[in-house]
């Protein structure tokens, strides 16, 4: 939550794009990390996570600004909707390949894999993405056109930030921040206090991919597609 709040003023400040490239860098190098500081201690172990956790708080924030300059506003439900669903299609690939890299390479093999994946997604966003469609090159004009005839003009923020009693002084403010809480308590309580039920109908297959929280995942991609689709 507290990275959130930091990486939205960030983006505000300096762009999506760059934000966004920061914390993927910063999350892959504490994936990178994380065999290590697990055989260092447990101390180690927590910090290197917690700073995971703390670059990993920025793609929110990074994602819904970048959306809302790329896409009319006709269109941003849908592009939402699809971008969060890539999150958990994320996991649900993650859940496949991590049980047959360690398998093959060891346990260590899945931090390596994901490092490189998220350095090589880091290159190509740096040199690929613009902040704002209209400092893309690639870009057609009638398709510039589209864009911002659909929605207002939107520049970068560089002044000072609002104060926060102005922001939760809000209503979207707390319904933004009611439906992540309900959204991760969901979540958690599903892997905490039912994980020990469901070991009794999980179906392991021999590579041991855990089925019901593929399932589970897939479920949860599906649902941002699908509530775009009813927007």
């Amino acid at each position: 939550m507290c990275s959130s709040v930091i990486g939205g003023a960030l983006v505000d400040r300096y762009g999506g794009k760059r934000v966004m490239a920061w914390g993927v860098a910063f999350w892959s190098l504490a994936t990178l990390l994380t065999p290590w500081a697990a055989n260092h201690s447990t101390t180690s172990l927590l910090a290197v996570r917690a700073f995971f956790g703390l670059a990993e708080g920025v793609a929110l924030p990074s994602m819904n600004n970048l959306l809302s300059r790329w896409f009319p506003t006709d269109e941003r439900a849908t592009a939402v909707g699809i971008s969060m669903g890539g999150f958990q299609l994320g996991n649900v690939v993650g859940l496949v390949l991590t049980p047959l890299v360690m398998a093959s390479i060891g346990i260590s093999g899945p931090f390596v894999l994901f490092t490189c994946l998220g350095l090589l997604w880091f290159i190509t966003w740096t040199f690929s993405v613009t902040s704002d469609p209209k400092e893309c090159s690639s870009i057609s004009k009638s398709e510039l056109r589209l864009i911002q005839a659909g929605k207002s003009e939107s520049t970068v923020i560089k002044s000072n930030l609002p104060p926060l009693s102005l922001l939760f002084s809000k209503l979207p403010t707390w319904a933004i921040i009611f439906a992540n809480i309900t959204n991760n308590w969901v979540g958690f309580l599903f892997f905490f206090c039912f994980g020990f039920s469901f070991l009794l109908l999980t179906c392991e297959v021999e590579d041991g991919t855990d089925i019901p929280c593929m399932l589970f995942d897939a479920g949860i991609l599906c649902t941002p597609i699908m509530d775009a689709c009813l927007l």
